[in-house]
């Protein structure tokens, strides 16, 4: 009889590392909430967003910011505090962006009724994207443009 003894903890060894570097995907995900950050940054450069353009400024708007000598311009830098607040981040599965004043942020991004009395309907202008993967735990990733929570987010469904 032969008998073949085979000594594979080496190999475990390396298998477990490399499954460990892959369960934490921290350093891409990092580099992802940067690149999701630059989209960010174009949506509002460009007026678009996930859907196409964006719905022009009320006349009213417009005047307004006209005679505050902030027209022309883009629609939602006047003072630059949505830009400036925007902040990459990311963990271990997921990559993201969020803006820092929710409120202004919100209002921009799902529209509603703002001003004294609610009496303004300001329209969606989404800036922010989602991602979500396509697949059922495939890891395929797409771009959806939602009504969900604001931030950007990109998870890769490893679970």
């Amino acid at each position: 009889m032969i008998t073949v003894t085979v000594n594979d903890a080496a190999v475990n060894r390396q298998l477990q590392a490399l499954a460990s570097k892959v369960s934490d995907l921290s350093p891409v995900m990092a580099g992802l909430s940067e690149i999701l950050l630059e989209e960010v940054r174009d949506n509002l450069a460009n007026e678009h967003g996930p859907t196409g353009p964006w719905p022009r400024l009320s006349p009213r708007t417009v005047l307004r910011r006209a005679l505050q000598h902030k027209w022309p311009g883009k629609m939602l830098q006047v003072s630059g505090a949505l830009k400036n607040t925007l902040v990459p981040g990311h963990g271990a599965r997921a990559a993201w962006v969020s803006a820092g004043t929710r409120r202004y942020a919100a209002i921009h991004q799902f529209g509603g009724q703002a001003g004294r009395g609610r009496r303004v309907t300001i329209p969606p202008r989404p800036y922010l994207h989602r991602f979500i993967p396509a697949g059922a735990g495939n890891g395929t990733i797409t771009p959806t443009a939602t009504t969900g929570a604001a931030p950007v987010f990109l998870d890769t469904d490893l679970g």
